[in-house]
């Protein structure tokens, strides 16, 4: 049968007139808005600087955002930069969320998802190309070419207009596919997709062979051998201990999820028993560790602040020491990790409400983390706060100089610079600080009173 190749471009071209004039998902230009009339903007609002923070009383997500088509492009440059380090094999399957962070670029600071954890590339292809490189991506569109090429063969062959149609419908299906892998990545749904179009290509290739051969006379059913049982038999073992391995791996989420929810409602004793029956459940999971350690640290400060700190203490020491053994084997598991080297920071700093050395601790592990995340300028604000709170006023100020400076409209950072020059007896540079915070968040009546406080002592004689 003959493909009616003008009722397909009639279709292409009533997308493309569709997207031209009313936009899509992937295009923002429509005609229509040159017939919007739109009000002249307002002095504020034309002296309003879209890199600012978000004003108080909402987030920046809250009151619009970053443009994710720029948070996509930043990502994407650095899987580039990820690919242009390990170009052949990449950093590893599914390891996007360990490497990303190692070569983040510094421009991501300033968009309104800047802290949040990024496990893919908004990008199949480029998710592809980081995590397994030139290789892994040339193996994954080999499969699209050959999808591609089998349906248009059969295409091609095609002697109905039932199977016609079903080619057309999966090419296109194709099609579409990559656009969406192209700005996002692949859903369990599209994958599953992705894949039977490639069984379905094999069950109609394997069709046609069988009509065009030549039927075979007098066969006979085959028989059933030692060695084909011997087959069955194992492919149903491994079947059976596959599902035991799920079941199991789901019943150790289950018990986690119970014990987030049974702490976050204040019941410990149940909480941390559900959340042990994880870890013992899926003891090479770090996750289940990782919050273990958390909690450790948190029911240890806890105790320490309670009426009952004086007669606890020996509990209180167990706990601490056991919130830092759960840590070492969460980093034992995964070091790469960089939301784990996050928490074990955060129990060395609850633990050093205990015992002051614990600062130390802490300070090691955001160094680590930083070595992980060199971009990251939470993890130098935080930091700095570490040193200063541990006596080292001068290695605590530049950190906290430099985290405004890799994020110029973190408010957090500049008030505790402030602060922090304060402290230090630098009431000039504390001054200079508030000055330019309100320049970033003007009206803020935290800043206004530290800043009048400031200035009425530099005029007193």
């Amino acid at each position: 049968m003959l493909i009616n190749f003008k009722k397909i471009a009639f279709v292409l071209l009533a997308v493309f007139l569709i997207n031209i004039f009313f936009g899509s998902a992937f295009n923002r230009f429509n005609v229509g808005q040159f017939f919007q009339v739109k009000p002249a903007p307002s002095i504020a609002e034309r002296k309003a600087d879209t890199t600012k923070p978000a004003p108080a009383g909402g987030t920046q997500l809250e009151n619009g955002g970053t443009e994710s088509g720029k948070i996509r492009l930043i990502v994407w440059k650095g899987a580039l930069e990820i690919f242009r380090k390990y170009p052949w094999f990449g950093t590893g399957v599914e390891t996007f969320a360990f490497s990303y962070y190692q070569f983040r670029p510094t421009e991501h600071n300033l968009v309104s998802e800047w802290d949040f954890l990024y496990n893919k590339a908004h990008n199949e292809f480029l998710n592809y190309l980081a995590t397994t490189g030139a290789v892994g991506l040339l193996s994954y569109l080999s499969l699209w070419v050959v999808i591609g090429i089998g349906i248009l063969g059969q295409l091609k062959h095609s002697n109905s207009s039932h199977q016609t149609g079903i080619a057309i419908a999966w090419l296109t299906g194709l099609v579409a596919q990559g656009i969406s892998n192209f700005f996002g990545f692949s859903t369990v749904a599209i994958n599953v997709l992705f894949w039977l179009g490639l069984a379905w290509l094999g069950v109609w290739t394997h069709q046609t062979s069988l009509a065009s051969a030549t039927p075979v006379q007098n066969s006979s059913a085959p028989t059933l051998t030692g060695w084909n049982w011997m087959k069955a038999a194992g492919i149903t073992i491994l079947s059976l201990w596959t599902i035991t391995l799920v079941l199991t791996w789901w019943s150790a989420d289950r018990d986690y999820a119970a014990s987030k929810a049974l702490l976050a409602a204040g019941s410990y004793e149940l909480g941390m028993t559900k959340l042990e029956q994880a870890i013992a459940a899926s003891p090479s999971e770090a996750l289940f560790w990782d919050e273990l350690a958390n909690q450790y640290s948190r029911l240890a400060v806890a105790l320490k602040t309670s009426p009952q700190a004086s007669t606890s203490g020996e509990v209180i020491t167990q706990l601490s020491q056991a919130a830092v053994a759960a840590s070492d084997q969460t980093l034992a598991l995964n070091s790469r990790h960089l939301d784990f080297h996050k928490t074990r920071a955060r129990i060395f700093i609850n633990l050093s409400q205990i015992d002051p050395t614990y600062l130390t601790q802490a300070q090691a592990a955001l160094q680590t983390a930083i070595k992980l995340s060199p971009t990251d300028p939470k993890l130098v604000y935080h930091l700095g706060l570490v040193e200063i709170s541990a006596g080292q006023t001068s290695a605590g100020l530049a950190h906290l100089e430099q985290a405004v400076a890799m994020k110029p409209n973190y408010l957090t950072a500049w008030f505790d610079l402030g602060k922090a020059y304060e402290q230090a007896g630098q009431p000039t540079n504390a001054i200079a600080t508030y000055e330019r915070l309100l320049e970033l968040s003007p009206q803020n009546p935290e800043v206004t009173a530290q800043l009048k406080a400031l200035q009425n002592l530099d005029q007193t004689p």
